[in-house]
């Protein structure tokens, strides 16, 4: 099981930490957010030595087309570790509904809920 919290603005946050680093990190759970599964600052990772492996185009929010970098990493997820894409940003910590997948995510929303996500078992 992994463990969040709903902050003030109701956003629901989760923690996160990549194979091979000691330090961890908090995300917002963006169901919007798809095509990948994180969302991060450059800075962190690069203190992550995540391997680039290209641009990729995402249409944001208010419809621009960007083209931004990708890497590849893998995160602590359930029991384990899931490879995931990371894109860059300027300074966004976001998790994506397709990192989310094969979860079943609950919700307290209400500053200071409970946010848990559970491993679904195989089909």
């Amino acid at each position: 099981m992994i463990a969040g919290r709903v902050n003030e603005r109701h956003e629901a946050i989760i923690p996160v930490q990549m194979r091979g680093s000691a330090r961890g990190f908090d995300v917002i759970i963006d169901t919007g957010f798809q095509g990948s599964h994180l969302m991060l600052p450059r800075v962190v990772i690069d203190a992550l030595g995540l391997t680039r492996t290209g641009t990729v185009r995402i249409r944001l929010a208010n419809e621009r087309v960007v083209r931004i970098s990708s890497y590849t990493g893998e995160v602590a997820w359930h029991n384990g570790f899931k490879r995931v894409r990371v894109l860059e940003s300027e300074n966004s910590y976001l998790a994506s509904a397709d990192l989310l997948a094969g979860s079943h995510i609950e919700i307290d929303m209400i500053p200071g809920g409970v946010v848990r996500i559970d491993a679904l078992a195989a089909v």
